[in-house]
């Protein structure tokens, strides 16, 4: 979580080759719009490398992943720059609170579509 205007639900990693979770990442969408957080529709691009999100999706489990920086690979990107201070207080704010409403809207019923 790097920079807040970078959040973002990848829908395709490990250098955009594993398609993650539609409905996952759809639902973290919803979270954001309904708090008002800015998060868009991205993907872990060539050269980006991937999250654990694209190993969870290879064993078999709906993962939908979530990223805060810009992925035209910047200094600090895997590099010894890649510090606790990079991280941006906002974007993980944000991060959190839309992932707790993500649970919020679990326990109050809403469910993958295919699953209603």
């Amino acid at each position: 979580m790097h920079d807040p205007k970078w959040l973002m639900a990848n829908y395709r990693d490990l250098n955009g080759t594993i398609k993650t979770d539609k409905q996952a990442n759809d639902i973290f969408m919803k979270a954001c719009e309904e708090l008002g957080i800015a998060c868009r529709k991205g993907w872990v691009p060539p050269l980006g490398g991937a999250t654990d999100t694209a190993a969870f999706t290879q064993g078999g489990f709906r993962s939908g992943g979530v990223t805060g920086l810009n992925h035209k690979l910047e200094n600090y990107y895997h590099t010894r720059r890649d510090t606790y201070d990079n991280l941006s207080h906002q974007g993980i704010g944000d991060c959190y609170a839309a992932s707790m409403k993500v649970l919020e809207m679990f326990e109050n019923g809403i469910l993958y579509e295919e699953e209603k």
